[in-house]
Formats: structure tokens, C-alpha cells, sequence
């Protein structure tokens, strides 16, 4: 009897010494993040949120590369992956069906991760020297495994007037491809993140390196870019900016968020420990890369999403405050989107 009762206690202690994470009555045992080929700044984020999560989360986080954003949403959606790494176009397109996408309307959001730092890039022994220069040059297209690339590149064109009808079309699989591209003299302008590691690699290979070229920050270029890529903005980098290659004097380019999504398929409790999890350990995050170190506690929560958030996520952002009057009407709206 004594035995017994002794066994019961030791029970009861391992179970309450137990994070609460653990005790969660529906983990997966594995967290798949997708993001882009390795060398994106994806890929990058993707790693360092996977650390933080394996070290932290009770689950195994594993980071899944593919060839762009456009080929892993639609598995997001029907929960074959459960999280991935994208940006606020990407998701607001397959979400709502948008051509190409097919139509994901399962996808959450989790957290808004931090603002992406992207431009339009050229050799920087090149005769390309502003934005107007690029007329009749040769430019990376298409990107269909990461859609939203086209229309990046086309608002920041857009930003200055340009139209893809001014420039000759270079059909690029994404954006590791399209740098490449650069790298071996085959295209004369492309677009990739300021601080990604393919940015990096194309700086130290090409003789006299790289350089971003500055678009039209005014309000009235906002308004354009803003038209052809919805949420991204003008973002001013002074020259040398810390963990940025190519920006060789101050230099506008464009910022679009990123957030970490999950789907309808992944429980509450999944989605609530995942941002737990961020959220306790925005530090560890921080430091895993420059571009983090925006990744911050009150910014998780965006009313400028454009997909709805996941309902765990909402449970633990109601409990820490962060969740707000404002954000149950952008939720609604959002959700009624998807059913037209």
C-alpha cells in the first residue's frame, strides 16, 4: 500500500514539474517550418525560429527548404506542412484565391515577424546608376516558385513610372536563381533581401562587388508601389547600414512584413505554444540575425495582417494584452473574406 502511494506521489510530481507546454493535450511531435531555397533570408529566419522552438517549445522543429513560397502555402493550407516563412502578399493572394495561387483558405496567421529589406540590385561596375537607367536592361521575371517577387520588383518599378513593358524579361525559377543569374552576367538587374546570405555571397564573388539601387521614395511612388504590391512601403538605409551588403550610399528601398503562418489544421494548443514559446524568448530571436533584431513583443500583433490570425495564437495575445477591440474587427473582416 505504501508502495502504491509512493509510486502516486512521484506521479504527481513529474507531472506538475512538466512545462506547461508539454502537458498541452495536442502537440505534434514535430514542427515542419517551409520556407525558401537555402541562402534566402527565409531560410535564415526559418532557422533561427526552429532553434528557439526545438530548445523551447516541447516539440521538435525541423526547418523544410523548398523552391519558393508559391509551392508550400497550398501544403500549409491543407496541413501538410505546419508553419512556414512569407510575407504579406504572398498570403493575402492564396488566401483569397488570387491568380496563380490556388485558393488557401486555411492559412493563419502567428506572428508578424519583422519588416523585409529588399531592392533592386545590379553589378556595381555597371553603367545602371538609378532606376531610370534600367530601361531596356535586362531584368529577373517571373519567379514562379515565389509569385510575390514579380510584384515586388514591379512596384518598386512601378515607384518610378517603369513598367515591365520598359525593360527586357528574364525568366528566373526565384531568387537565389535571379542573383545567380547576376553573378554570372547573364541578367543586369535582379531583387533579393539587403541582408540575405545569397546578397552576401554575390558581393564577395562579383569583381568590385554589388549595389542596390535607390527607388522613388515620395509619397506619390509609395502610392504607386503600394498599388502594385499591397503593405510594402519606402524604407531609408543609410550607406553601410549594419548586416546589408550593397548599400554603398543611402539608399531608399522596400519593406513589406513577414510573419510566421500555420492553418487552421494545427491546434490551438500547437499555436498557442508556438508564440508562447516567441514570445518568451524574442532575445534568442534577436540575436540570430540583424533584420531580428525588429522582432519585437508589441509588433506580433499588426492590424495590417492579411490573413487572419490563428485562434491560438489570439488566446495567448488576449492574455498578454496584445490583442485588442481593433483586432477582433480586423479578424472578423478577414475571416469574412474568405467565404465570398
Amino acid at each position: 500500500m505504501k508502495i502504491a502511494r509512493m509510486i502516486g506521489l512521484w506521479a504527481v510530481i513529474l507531472i506538475i514539474a512538466l512545462p506547461s507546454e508539454v502537458m498541452a493535450k495536442d502537440l505534434p511531435k514535430f514542427l515542419y517550418i517551409a520556407t525558401n531555397p537555402q541562402g534566402s533570408l527565409y531560410y535564415t529566419f526559418g532557422s533561427v525560429l526552429g532553434k528557439v522552438l526545438d530548445d523551447h517549445s516541447g516539440m521538435r522543429a525541423r526547418v523544410q527548404p523548398s523552391g519558393g513560397s508559391s509551392a508550400y502555402i497550398p501544403a500549409i493550407s491543407q496541413g501538410k506542412i505546419e508553419l512556414g516563412v512569407n510575407n504579406t502578399n504572398d498570403v493575402r493572394m492564396a488566401y483569397l484565391g488570387m491568380e496563380p495561387f490556388v485558393k488557401s483558405p486555411n492559412i493563419r496567421v502567428l506572428t508578424v515577424m519583422c519588416p523585409l529589406l529588399v531592392g533592386m540590385l545590379v553589378r556595381n561596375d555597371s553603367d545602371i546608376q538609378t532606376m531610370q537607367d534600367i530601361r531596356g536592361k535586362r531584368v529577373a521575371s517571373k519567379f514562379p516558385a515565389q509569385l510575390s517577387i514579380t510584384y515586388c520588383i514591379g512596384g518598386m518599378m512601378a515607384a518610378d513610372g517603369l513598367s515591365w513593358k520598359d525593360v527586357v524579361e528574364v525568366p528566373v525559377t526565384n531568387i537565389i536563381v535571379g542573383v545567380q543569374a547576376l553573378i554570372e552576367n547573364r541578367l543586369d538587374v535582379t531583387s533579393i533581401a539587403v541582408s540575405a546570405a545569397k546578397t552576401k555571397e554575390a558581393d564577395a564573388t562579383i569583381p568590385g562587388g554589388i549595389r542596390f539601387l535607390s527607388i522613388n521614395g515620395s509619397p506619390e511612388g509609395a502610392r504607386r508601389m503600394a498599388e502594385v504590391f499591397p503593405g510594402t512601403y519606402p524604407f531609408l538605409l543609410k550607406a553601410n547600414a549594419p548586416g546589408t551588403s550593397g548599400i554603398r550610399k543611402d539608399t531608399v528601398v522596400q519593406a513589406y512584413d513577414v510573419f510566421l503562418i500555420a492553418s487552421t489544421h494545427l491546434s490551438e494548443d500547437a499555436g498557442y505554444a508556438v508564440v508562447k514559446t516567441l514570445y518568451e524568448h524574442t532575445a534568442d530571436i534577436q540575436k540570430g540575425h540583424g533584420m531580428l533584431k525588429r522582432f519585437e513583443k508589441d509588433k506580433m500583433v499588426k492590424p495590417n495582417v492579411t490573413i487572419p490570425y490563428h485562434m491560438g495564437a489570439v488566446k495567448f495575445y488576449q492574455e498578454v494584452g496584445l490583442w485588442t477591440p481593433e483586432m477582433d474587427k480586423v479578424q472578423a473582416d478577414l475571416l469574412a473574406r474568405a467565404a465570398k
